[in-house]
């Protein structure tokens, strides 16, 4: 009880780490947990049973917040098994790892954040629905990458009465498997509306070409 603060949430005002401890949710609560009757044994009895680790805030005289890790057991009275005559709690400074927790939350939340951006770039490069629709009565779609990005894209050109339509699986998942991905439609379309190809097999062969060349042009 000697870390209450005077300032803060009821668990952090009141009673420090015992309200902690259990989970209580307001005053009522606390004046049954510091009444060790049968009536607030079963309370607290419930309690225990799904909080028998808490992590929580103190906030000391400075101003400073320090995060506090604390195990409680519980101590029944001899030859029970029912009443409970008292607690006994193990505490630790657990701010630094908190810290830790944040900062690579933060470094997480950035990366998703960016592979979320680069999914929607890859989205808009597939061919639209009303594309499709407009040169097959009866299709449909069933694209579910792996990962937020994925290796595998479906490509469509058509080209006065002729529809190319290619179902593509490039080497990878997630975000390499995307780069090859943005490579291999770059070749497809410089094959067909650079190249002027119709035919699949040297539509095929000019892309791995292409692929090969821009990939080799970082050695």
């Amino acid at each position: 009880h000697n870390l209450c603060c005077e300032d803060g949430d009821f668990e952090c005002k009141v009673c420090g780490w015992c309200g902690n401890i259990v989970g209580l949710d307001n005053e009522e609560e606390f004046k049954m947990f510091i009444n060790l009757n049968e009536k607030s044994n079963d309370f607290i009895r419930s309690k225990l049973e799904k909080s028998s680790y808490k992590e929580f805030p103190i906030l000391k005289k400075n101003g400073d917040v320090i995060w506090i890790g604390q195990h409680v057991t519980t101590l029944f009275a001899p030859g029970s098994t029912s009443f409970i005559s008292g607690f006994i709690c193990l505490a630790r400074d657990i701010s630094n790892r908190r810290t830790q927790q944040a900062l690579i939350q933060k470094q997480q939340d950035s990366i998703t954040s960016s592979i979320n951006y680069a999914r929607r770039i890859q989205f808009n490069l597939l061919p639209h629905e009303r594309v499709l629709t407009s040169c097959f009565k009866e299709h449909f779609i069933i694209y579910k990458p792996k990962d937020i990005v994925s290796g595998d894209f479906y490509w469509m050109e058509k080209i006065g009465s002729q529809t190319i339509l290619a179902l593509s699986d490039c080497t990878g998942h997630g975000v390499p498997g995307a780069m090859v991905s943005v490579v291999c439609n770059n070749g497809l379309n410089r094959s067909v509306r650079e190249f002027k190809l119709t035919d699949p097999g040297s539509i095929l062969d000019k892309t791995r070409e292409l692929v090969l060349e821009t990939f080799c042009t970082f050695y």
